[in-house]
């Protein structure tokens, strides 16, 4: 998909491909931006694009690239660093999945260089009960986030509690974490990595259980490097049994009469926000 970007002629951003874990989020944030999303191809293992994928996709118009790290699967798209740099195109991860994940040399992901944003809702790796969490590159683009979600006002709130006046710079919105939100995630951070070690588990028990059942197959996501998002969810399934609602439906009985038997609770959630023809 193609169209030019309501703000700036020509600009296109290559969005994720396959967002059936974030549902529409990424996209309307990418509509949001007045630019237009273009889907790209996902590796079937991983429901994760790759390099190439992302090579072959882009266009003269791109100027963004938000690979979804589905399940919390660190995406690597180092070896186009180069490129990107040179083409001023800006890589944004949808790293709603994958807060605790590292890459496959140990860094953190939020830690890469890249703009990341992760989620703290109420069944994601760490939780504020509501809210996310973004991973600016650089001061001035954190003073830009901090702006945009304090409806465009420049001062910060203390400043603004001596003051008579303040100043609004940009348009913005009221997306202000609330105290209550930031002391639940504070006290989850705090046994985190407990949660991280419990997920992994889970995930693990789920690809035990599933091995045996017939055209059902566990989607990679690299659990020795990730920190599983949602372990408890048939859509990290893949296979023949899931391509119909019925399929889906009958997968998911199965998966919750094995799993509830090691009393493991299990979801169905989402869909996919694009599907190919």
């Amino acid at each position: 998909m193609t169209m030019p970007n309501r703000s700036t002629p020509g600009i296109e951003r290559n969005a994720a491909p396959y967002l059936h874990g974030t549902e529409y989020a990424a996209l309307a944030a990418v509509l949001a931006a007045g630019a237009q999303p273009r889907f790209l191809d996902v590796d079937p293992t991983t429901l994760c694009v790759t390099g190439e994928h992302v090579r072959t996709a882009l266009t003269p118009a791109t100027r963004a690239v938000m690979p979804v790290l589905y399940g919390g699967r660190p995406v690597d798209l180092t070896a186009l660093r180069a490129e990107f740099a040179d083409r001023g195109i800006v890589v944004v991860e949808d790293a709603a999945h994958a807060f605790g994940s590292v890459t496959l040399d140990g860094t953190p992901v939020g830690a890469t260089g890249n703009l990341t944003c992760f989620s703290l809702g109420p069944i994601k790796n760490l939780t504020c009960g509501q809210g996310g969490l973004i991973v600016p590159r650089d001061a001035e683009e954190a003073e830009r986030a901090r702006s945009l979600r304090g409806l465009g006002i420049v001062e910060t709130s203390a400043i603004r509690a001596a003051a008579t006046s303040y100043t609004v710079a940009a348009a913005g919105w009221r997306e202000q974490m609330s105290a209550l939100n930031a002391a639940i995630g504070r006290a989850q951070l705090s046994g985190f990595g407990v949660v991280a070690a419990r997920r992994q588990q889970l995930w693990r028990a789920y690809r035990t259980a599933l091995s045996t059942v017939k055209g059902v197959r566990v989607v990679d996501v690299d659990v020795d490097h990730a920190v599983p998002a949602e372990p408890h969810s048939p859509h990290r399934f893949e296979g023949r049994g899931m391509r119909s609602e019925a399929g889906r439906r009958a997968v998911g009985r199965v998966t919750s009469h094995r799993l509830r038997r090691r009393l493991i609770p299990a979801t169905a959630r989402s869909g996919a926000a694009h599907r190919s023809s």
